[in-house]
């Protein structure tokens, strides 16, 4: 038997590694298939889901009715298609990304076509799509495969799948389905689903299945990680620790790069250790330093390289980082080293709040995505103009200032974004940063940059040789006057 899971976009997070390795362990199953719209960016997480799955990437025809809904539910649906998709061709067990496998379910589907749990107790009208047993070629598979393809009764959010399901049930019903007990695969109903990360609940005994509605509970998933799996006595992590060796669930990057007194974890095939090897030979030279008590602010923080640095004399760094992949790993390496007054932030820096496209370059320079690749004559690096979008939220310099009161070393790295912040951030805020430190990526543009600095009260100094691989960088120093 087969078990299936479906992917949409470029993100892989850990409780979606630990989703498809729990299957792999505890189901009655022979390989396992991911079904894809594009690969997700470099990750160590799906860098092991490689080792024991098949990835089948895939295109997803034209859906009637999706453009009505916003990006997230788009995917969803999208995903709803790859279900149908592999459990009619193939047959065998789907999972969604937000389950964690407990107990086999496959000896459960019997002699019926298909098997299926329930999302509320005794409620056939909204089946839990989210765990599905089938066999290939099923008529009932057929029938949600079609009604969800054709539906248009204003196309309600989530009939392409739980209520997919109930319209087959209605016409073959349990001669040709079996209904689990929600108990055994959402034994929290939708309402409880926080019971799975509240640290007093039990896991329930009939579960073989978690469901977690990870759209909904997304804080916590964004907070599950090895080093909480091994804290916390909620159902979920018990349910971890109970499946999955030690080995499987408290997993690294690719490796591990030390650089002063910190680890960082870093991706394989990329600049994430040069660029932490020259954090401190860029933004604190030349007579610049962090102070004992100082707060910093580190804009383009990447993977953790300076913050980290900050860290040991600042009394709290404040790291903004837009790219997925990259804020991930600034997680990541702030849980490693167990530093608690580093705060990341996944948020750009920009002129203005609000969305922003970020070009995300496929080049081994990890630190080398912009919103202004207007802003670079010179990318310096082996990109090739091969750029991938991904739309990105914003804050600006002028916000962070006013809610921190002052800020007493400002780092920034943002790939030629510098000169539409910094112009765009009133003398009158400026006036409140004591140190600032960036890198420039267009000499047309420094001397006005330098001018505005200067007319905030900054003394102003360009250094355009700390970076001889690439003539069009420098590194721009500003210091209020008097502070030296």
């Amino acid at each position: 038997m087969i078990a299936h899971f479906a992917s949409v976009g470029q993100d892989f997070f850990y409780s979606q590694y630990l989703a498809i390795m729990s299957a792999y362990r505890v189901h009655n199953i022979d390989k396992v298939i991911v079904w894809t719209t594009e690969i997700p960016l470099r990750n160590p997480y799906w860098k092991r889901i490689e080792e024991i799955a098949e990835i089948r990437r895939v295109d997803v025809p034209y859906i009637p009715g999706i453009k009505r809904f916003p990006l997230v539910q788009q995917r969803s649906i999208m995903s709803d298609w790859m279900r149908w998709h592999a459990l009619y061709e193939y047959g065998g067990l789907y999972l969604d990304l937000d389950t964690l496998s407990v107990r086999d379910i496959t000896e459960l589907l019997g002699d019926k076509d298909v098997c299926v749990g329930m999302e509320n107790p005794n409620d056939y009208t909204w089946l839990g799509s989210h765990t599905i047993v089938a066999k290939p070629k099923s008529e009932v598979i057929k029938h949600a495969w079609d009604f969800m393809m054709s539906y248009r009764r204003s196309f309600r959010w989530g009939m392409t799948a739980p209520g997919a399901l109930a319209d087959a049930y209605k016409k073959y019903g349990a001669e040709r389905m079996r209904v689990l007990p929600y108990e055994v695969t959402s034994a929290y109903s939708p309402q409880g689903m926080a019971e799975w990360f509240n640290e007093d609940a039990v896991l329930p005994e009939e579960s073989r299945v978690i469901h977690f509605w990870g759209s909904v509970h997304r804080r916590e998933v964004e907070n599950i990680s090895p080093s909480w799996v091994r804290k916390s006595r909620c159902p979920y992590a018990v349910a971890v620790k109970r499946v999955l060796d030690e080995s499987e669930w408290d997993i690294m990057p690719d490796h591990t790069y030390w650089h002063v007194d910190f680890q960082f974890g870093v991706r394989t095939g990329t600049w994430d250790t040069e660029i932490i090897r020259h954090v401190d030979k860029y933004y604190v030279s030349h007579g610049l330093a962090i102070r004992e008590g100082d707060v910093v602010v580190d804009i383009g923080a990447h993977i953790g390289g300076f913050a980290l640095y900050a860290c040991e004399l600042a009394d709290e760094v404040h790291a903004y980082e837009p790219a997925p992949d990259n804020f991930r790993y600034l997680r990541f390496n702030i849980e490693l080293n167990e530093v608690d007054n580093v705060y990341p932030y996944q948020l750009a820096v920009m002129d203005k709040s609000g969305e922003f496209e970020l070009m995300q370059t496929r080049s081994a320079n990890t630190g080398g995505y912009s919103i202004t690749l207007e802003n670079m004559p010179n990318a310096c690096d082996d990109r090739n103009g091969t750029y991938e979008p991904v739309v990105v939220e914003a804050t600006t310099l002028t916000d962070i200032v006013n809610r921190l009161g002052e800020i007493d070393f400002l780092k920034m790295d943002i790939e030629g974004a510098e000169y539409a912040v910094l112009l765009s951030t009133p003398a009158d805020v400026l006036k409140r940063i004591r140190t600032i430190a960036l890198e420039t990526h267009n000499p047309a543009l420094n001397g006005g940059l330098m001018e505005h600095l200067a007319g905030a009260g900054f003394d102003v100094r360009y250094y355009p040789d700390l970076i001889p691989e690439c003539k069009e960088l420098g590194i721009m120093h500003a210091v209020r006057t008097g502070e030296n």
